[in-house]
């Protein structure tokens, strides 16, 4: 039984990660440059389709037809069909769901593609990349030309950034921060709410005990360093902890306000605003 919770625990860590795709995230204008259609699009339909490249090849795909709302790049057409494969690192389209769309003509299906490793995303989730987009749509086909100032020091001089050159760093080193949170972090303890004594026997686990113990915090990081808008991450929500464990959430936070400025990101030796994490680990503090 122990055996299956160790299965479950790891289970939730790599959830995400197995469905995931392995890719490689370019800067947002490297991919406008390249990529060849991009739209805020609404969903009409969308099927699986089978594609004979060549004599010997099959391909099972989804065929999905959108009409345009916005166009940024590439055709001028009311609606269009873009392509995307059926696998488990494939993109699912929802029917009457508005998307913003990237996507390039492939070279062996003769028409556009898109693929999770592109920006195309639910249009709900990607009001950053939405704003970006406008900012930048008279210039769009021109981006690649714009220096690093004029783009990110002015157009999107306000705009927060998930993928960058050098992440925001902490000027503390490990001894340091450490020191800080036993200094700073209020003791709370992080109780898990057994179904029944059974299950509570067997989640006294010191590697369970660790992973409740912590609360990833996730927030904003200016161009000058200073933090903001600090919230709790939602990496543990399928895991229940008993009602106390709203005050532990609160003095993470409280905790890493606190927190001394940061080196900001930078994208092409421009500081720029973005999202970083703290890990606020409770087990660094004397329990009451």
């Amino acid at each position: 039984m122990r055996l299956s919770i160790v299965c479950l625990l790891l289970l939730l860590l790599f959830y995400h990660k197995g469905l995931s795709c392995n890719c490689q995230s370019p800067l947002l204008e490297q991919e406008i440059a390249a990529t060849q259609t991009i739209m805020l699009a609404r969903v009409i339909s969308t099927e699986q389709i089978t594609i004979r490249p060549d004599r010997e090849s099959v391909h099972y795909l989804y065929s999905t037809r959108l009409e345009v709302i916005k166009r940024y790049k590439g055709s001028r057409s009311e609606t269009i069909e873009v392509l995307s494969r059926i696998t488990g690192c494939a993109y699912p389209f929802e029917v009457d769901s508005v998307y913003i769309l990237f996507a390039s003509r492939h070279p062996k299906y003769y028409k556009q593609f898109t693929t999770p490793c592109q920006r195309t995303e639910k249009a709900s989730l990607s009001a950053s990349l939405i704003s970006k987009l406008d900012k930048v749509e008279n210039q769009i086909y021109q981006i690649g030309q714009l220096s690093s100032e004029e783009l990110y020091g002015k157009i999107w001089c306000n705009e927060v950034f998930d993928r960058v050159e050098t992440t925001p760093s902490h000027k503390m080193d490990f001894e340091e921060t450490q020191a800080f949170v036993k200094q700073n972090l209020k003791p709370c303890e992080i109780v898990y709410e057994p179904k029944n004594k059974r299950d509570s026997l067997i989640m006294q686990s010191p590697s369970f005990e660790a992973v409740i113990n912590r609360f990833t915090v996730i927030y904003e990081v200016d161009t000058a360093g200073q933090i903001c808008n600090p919230k709790i991450g939602n990496d543990w929500n399928s895991i229940p902890l008993k009602d106390d464990a709203m005050a532990c959430k609160k003095h993470a936070i409280e905790l890493v306000r606190k927190l001394p400025p940061l080196n900001p990101a930078e994208i092409r030796q421009v500081k720029v605003y973005t999202t970083d994490k703290f890990l606020v680990d409770f087990s660094l503090v004397a329990e009451k």
